[in-house]
């Protein structure tokens, strides 16, 4: 691969399990330990290299646009761009009404509300490992703090293949290689991301790399002060 991939960060969602902490500030600058949840996901890719960032903002848009004018100067030799949904469009909606935006392929997406903590670099290896397929950062539920839905997403085998219900149970980190196909070829409007990732499940074309790291995810107020606590408050 050339250079490191574009880099879709979602931050337009709005963040109802974070009230009333959101009612004023979107979910993604809220601070932990300090350092805006926004700044610190862009900070975990410009530090394996990315440089090219667009951001989506929907809820308190304005207040997203002004911060992110501001990580350019503290990200050096980074460019962030902003996708402003008028209309709210799921996160593979969002991810495909900023295609326009976005350069080359694959396209690195990241959730804004998730991150890990030091000691790997997990980016580079899913690019290492990259053959065009769907890739997804997996983490084992024993490294996961804050992850409330069910016990697992998926199941990650040793070669790297993310089936239903074989090999290890893993929940998605938050970080995926999606192929630029994929969205050019999604539907318009509002749609998940998980389309995509059940989608390549079902055609055997889904991949995983598993985090090598503890994995922290802000899914509501006890959760922030959680990973507040583990970041250093």
């Amino acid at each position: 691969m050339d250079r490191f991939p574009d880099v879709m960060i979602l931050a337009a969602g709005l963040g109802l399990r974070m009230r009333p902490l959101t009612e004023s500030t979107p979910k993604p600058l809220l601070e932990v330990a300090g350092t805006a949840l926004l700044e610190r996901v862009a900070g975990l890719a410009h530090a394996e290299g990315a440089r090219q960032f667009v951001v989506n903002a929907h809820h308190h848009a304005g207040q997203v646009a002004a911060f992110v004018a501001g990580l350019e100067g503290r990200l050096a030799g980074s460019r962030f761009r902003v996708s402003t949904e008028a209309v709210l469009r799921n996160t593979g909606g969002g991810l495909k009404a900023a295609l326009e935006l976005l350069e080359g392929d694959p396209i690195l997406v990241m959730n804004s509300d998730s991150l890990w903590l030091g000691g790997d670099r997990p980016l580079g290896r899913m690019l290492a490992g990259y053959e065009g397929r769907l890739t997804l950062l997996c983490v084992h539920p024993v490294r996961a703090s804050g992850f409330t839905r069910r016990s697992h997403d998926f199941c990650l085998a040793p070669d790297g293949e993310i089936t239903p219900d074989r090999r290890a149970p893993v929940i998605y980190a938050g970080a995926a290689l999606v192929p630029r196909r994929l969205v050019e070829l999604a539907p318009e409007g509002a749609f998940s991301l998980y389309d995509l990732f059940e989608a390549s499940l079902a055609a055997g074309d889904l991949r995983g790399v598993a985090l090598g790291a503890d994995w922290l995810h802000a899914g509501d107020p006890a959760a922030l002060a959680a990973m507040a606590e583990r970041l250093g408050r």
